[in-house]
């Protein structure tokens, strides 16, 4: 059975549909679950059935099919998000590749017994995006900031010139141990500008190096300052930045922006109605 062909305003209408038959789990950020009780929102019957799985089990479960005693609604809910998931990737491939998705239909990693089937489904997808991208933009080096163990670099080292940052003493010999083409750095970024030339400098490499700048899951103040820095670079040496942020209830600066926010969309709506 062939797969169902979405255009891209089905793709939306989807996504639409499934937000708002869902929103009492998307209307409130998820920092939030333990301080206004959130779970009370998930029907029962989903909570009664997700308690009894193992751990291993709860973290398949968003990429495996449910047993048959999985309640009808969360099957459902299950069944709709995988669906958009799969047109939502495949749309994103088709934009970079179009002729070429059968391509991965085998996972690029095999048999890594260190990642959780969680962890392996975000490295899996995040290198085939960023293989694609950086070959459509001629990059031949990439930093990972905030690499951890080395999942993501042990992957892209395969393929190009891997420099892998990471705070974590720890973390930066198991990566250096799994990665053996990769640099590894045990830095800190600071994120308070006093370091700005120092970390330009470094993203952009050599004269000969087009670099992508990428970070899995970095925390807090991470995310904004990458942006800030890459903004500064010189697009033909560092054309692409892949970030896919977490923690933000860790930034601090948080407050400051999410007023300033309030004060001009107030700003404005005062210069429309008068």
């Amino acid at each position: 059975m062939t797969e169902e062909s979405w255009s891209d305003a089905d793709l939306l209408s989807h996504i639409v549909d499934f937000i708002l038959k869902y929103k009492f789990l998307y209307d409130s950020p998820n920092i939030k679950f333990l301080s206004d009780s959130l779970w009370e929102r998930i029907p029962r019957n989903w909570l009664q059935y997700l308690e009894k799985l193992s751990n291993e089990e709860l973290n398949s479960f968003p990429f495996q099919k449910p047993t048959p005693y999985c309640p009808k609604t969360l099957l459902e809910f299950h069944a709709a998000s995988n669906k958009i998931f799969t047109h939502l990737f495949n749309s994103c491939l088709a934009a970079v590749l179009p002729n070429k998705l059968s391509a991965f239909a085998t996972p690029l990693i095999q048999g890594n017994s260190s990642m959780t089937i969680k962890k392996r489904h975000e490295v899996e997808n995040f290198t085939i995006l960023l293989m694609e991208y950086c070959k459509l933009y001629g990059v031949n080096r990439i930093i990972d900031i905030g690499c951890g163990v080395g999942h993501l670099i042990s992957q892209l080292s395969q393929h190009f010139k891997v420099v892998g940052i990471d705070c974590n003493e720890k973390f930066c010999r198991r990566a250096e141990k799994s990665c053996a083409y990769a640099k590894i750095i045990c830095l800190t970024i600071i994120c308070d500008g006093t370091e700005d030339q120092k970390l330009l400098k470094f993203l952009s490499g050599d004269e000969h190096d087009r670099t992508a700048v990428v970070s899995l899951h970095g925390c807090g103040d991470l995310q904004p300052t990458l942006l800030r820095h890459f903004c500064k670079l010189d697009r033909n040496r560092v054309p692409l930045i892949f970030t896919i942020p977490c923690c933000y209830h860790k930034m601090s600066n948080l407050g400051k922006f999410v007023h300033r926010f309030f004060l001009l969309t107030l700003l404005d709506e005062f210069k429309i109605f008068h």
